[in-house]
């Protein structure tokens, strides 16, 4: 039944079975594809917001320390101390309204967030204490230990007590002769309300910010708990919620083991999967019709060709072989039909053609009809072969005296590649001449750069220089990367004052050092000639470099900072690395040097941007000066060395000679680079008041 019907529809039977079957399995497939593609992009949105709102709680945490800092510094806190009625309490005195030593209610309500705000005596004993709601203070706060005293001192510190997750910022506040008179201690306890006052407005809309600890692991704080309540367990939450963002605080030292994650519900992505999945039923019908018919006019324009081209072959069978081509069925049978019987006629033309091109000119050509033009063609073939056979074998005559004359051309060719090969041979002589001249050269460039490197060494300052320095133990090291390093240090001594330079010129190699000597002569060339104002001591500096890296046609420039020693006295200028101070008892201050200058040799004048920070040093205080070759240096997991480490070693063995400090630093960074390849200089000093 289906042999006669027209293949336009056999074609759209065939499509619409083709399009059902798709359909049910696109569907299948799609369904799972866009709810795992909406959960991938969701948990996507989560992360990025996540770390968005881990950013804004840090700031938020921050802001303790910040508080602090800025209520020690208020004149109404300063005045609280003049005079010592505040030392007459008995007992711990506690404040629900605000206390006199704390700023305006205007003010307190643009900076202050925390619960407690605890007066501290020189003996760190608690004294007063201001509730900003009215709940008990936690026993481990009406008497800090001193370790927690320490741990929270200039920084936000955030710790566990009786279980609860506190975050304490203090600082010290001291008299004119530097003596601690009281200590400001700000806590706050990490719950829900925590949480919301530090996101606000800032999460994205159905997530919920959490606070997670405990073993199970739950949640302590939310920023939803309706939907989200304190004391759910996170692993019952895993088939509900998407959850990311999951990090541990890194505040100074902190100690807590709670750690900050975000969730959303899944309900979201299903029902934005059945949305799109119900737009696109609608987007498929609508394609499945237009396919439909671009089919069913394709076909009707192939067929309409299939019968134009078998319209052709049947009228060349006849007009051009003589045949006479009988058919049935569609238009693909019909077509087949034809070409099946022109096929056996071209079968038996070609069998015939063969023969002759065999060579057997006298095998008879028979016709099928007197219109068999291919017949008459192919004995006129046959004729015109026998003349060219003949034709043939007189060009095979010609063909035997061409190769002839190749063979002699072959003989001559020969002869001029042994000639060329001779002539190259002296060229590769040559080239190893110019090998030899050119290892020379470099020998000689390799001895160059020793001696600038020996240069370099000379003008560093020598231990025995050091030691004669009056009133300071000074330790200095420096270790460049290449054969010539990049990194600038120096202590001069001129008229009882001492000054001490460190820098770092851009690069390494021989460009840079030569820099560094240009430094190193103009430092001490301004010194002798007793230019003292820090400011114009750095702007002459610059002026000397720019002019010559401008000469040099290089780009290379440098930063560098200037310390100027007397009598326990330091004096600080130009930017470079913080500058580290530190006290008898190893306690470390961090000095940024960024708004004390400008990189040398980078501008014609810098004098806008120079200043300068003065330092007083007792006995047993010191100063720490470093290069970036230090705190960035790199182990085998490209993790940097770091500025808190190298306070840490400092810290731990200052008590010590300079010397000894000196080799504890360079033992730490050794230890931490490993087997790794050193990148840039490593250069520190090291000096102390004696």
């Amino acid at each position: 039944m289906l042999k006669n019907l027209s293949i336009t529809i056999k074609v759209l039977i065939f499509t619409l079975l083709i399009s059902t079957l798709v359909w049910i399995v696109l569907d299948q497939i799609q369904s799972k594809a866009i709810q795992q593609l909406l959960f991938t992009e969701l948990a996507s949105e989560l992360e990025m917001r996540a770390k968005e709102d881990r950013a804004i709680f840090d700031h938020y945490i921050r802001s303790h320390n910040q508080a602090a800092n800025l209520i020690v510094s208020q004149q109404r806190f300063q005045t609280y101390f003049q005079n010592n009625k505040w030392l007459q309490n008995k007992d711990i005195k506690h404040h629900y309204r605000l206390p006199a030593w704390l700023p305006t209610s205007s003010v307190m309500r643009v900076f202050f967030h925390a619960k407690f705000a605890i007066l501290l005596d020189q003996d760190k004993q608690v004294i007063e204490v201001y509730h900003y709601y009215p709940e008990d203070l936690p026993p481990k706060l009406a008497q800090p230990t001193a370790l927690l005293q320490k741990l929270s001192h200039n920084q936000s510190y955030m710790t566990n007590l009786d279980g609860i997750p506190y975050v304490i910022s203090s600082r010290n506040f001291k008299g004119a002769d530097e003596q601690v008179i009281a200590t400001l201690m700000l806590a706050s306890p990490i719950d829900d309300d925590f949480l919301m006052n530090a996101i606000g407005d800032y999460m994205l809309e159905g997530a919920i910010v959490t606070l997670l600890d405990g073993d199970p692991i739950k949640v302590i704080a939310t920023s939803n708990s309706d939907l989200l309540p304190t004391g759910s367990v996170v692993a019952d939450l895993t088939d509900e919620y998407l959850k990311t963002g999951a990090s541990f605080f890194d505040y100074g030292a902190s100690d807590t083991s709670a750690h900050f994650a975000s969730f959303m519900k899944k309900d979201r992505a299903y029902h934005l999967a059945q949305h799109i999945l119900s737009e696109t039923y609608k987007q498929r019908i609508v394609f499945a019709i237009a396919l439909i018919l671009v089919f069913i006019i394709l076909t009707i324009w192939i067929t309409q060709k299939i019968r134009q081209v078998t319209k052709k072959v049947v009228l060349f069978s006849r007009d051009s072989l003589g045949l006479n081509i009988q058919y049935s069925g569609d238009e693909i049978a019909r077509i087949v039909t034809s070409f099946q019987q022109l096929q056996v006629s071209i079968q038996k033309t070609i069998e015939r053609a063969t023969a002759i091109a065999a060579g057997n000119y006298s095998l008879e050509v028979k016709y099928h009809s007197e219109r068999d033009k291919l017949g008459t063609a192919l004995t006129y073939m046959n004729e015109t072969l026998q003349i060219q056979t003949e034709e043939l074998h007189q060009q095979k005559e010609e063909l035997r005296q061409t190769n002839e004359a190749l063979h002699n051309f072959n003989t001559e060719l020969e002869h001029r590649v042994a000639e060329r090969t001779g002539q190259l041979s002296k060229a590769n002589q040559e080239i190893n001449k110019l090998n030899k001249r050119l290892k020379g050269e470099n020998l000689r460039l390799g001895a160059e750069l020793d001696v600038a490197r020996q240069l370099q060494t000379m003008v560093l300052p020598t231990e025995a220089e050091l030691a004669n320095i009056e009133g300071l133990d000074i330790a200095s090291f420096m270790e460049p990367a290449t054969e010539v390093g990049g990194d600038y240090y120096d202590v001069l001594q001129h008229d009882g004052k001492v000054k001490i330079g460190i820098g770092d010129v851009t690069g390494h190699g021989l460009e840079s050092g030569v820099l560094m000597l240009m430094v190193q002569m103009a430092v001490r060339t301004l010194l002798v000639n007793n230019v003292t104002n820090p400011e114009i001591f750095l702007n002459v500096i610059n002026r000397a470099i720019y002019d010559n890296v401008q000469r040099m046609d290089s780009d290379k420039n440098l930063t560098l900072s200037l310390l100027d020693y007397k009598q326990g006295k330091l004096n600080i200028s130009g930017q470079h690395e913080e500058v580290l101070i530190v006290r008898k008892d190893g306690n470390i201050e961090r000095i940024d040097t960024f708004d004390l200058g400008f990189t040398v040799g980078l501008e014609a004048d810098i004098g806008q941007f120079l200043g300068k920070k003065s330092v007083m040093l007792a006995t047993g205080d010191g100063v720490v000066l470093y290069t970036d070759g230090v705190t960035e240096a790199m182990n085998l997991e490209r993790e940097l060395y770091g500025v808190e480490r190298l306070c840490e070693v400092i810290s731990l063995n200052w008590q010590a000679q300079a010397i000894d400090i000196k080799t504890a630093i360079i033992a730490d960074v050794r230890k931490h680079i490993d087997t790794q390849e050193v990148f840039d200089d490593i250069t520190f000093l090291v000096l102390k008041q004696l």
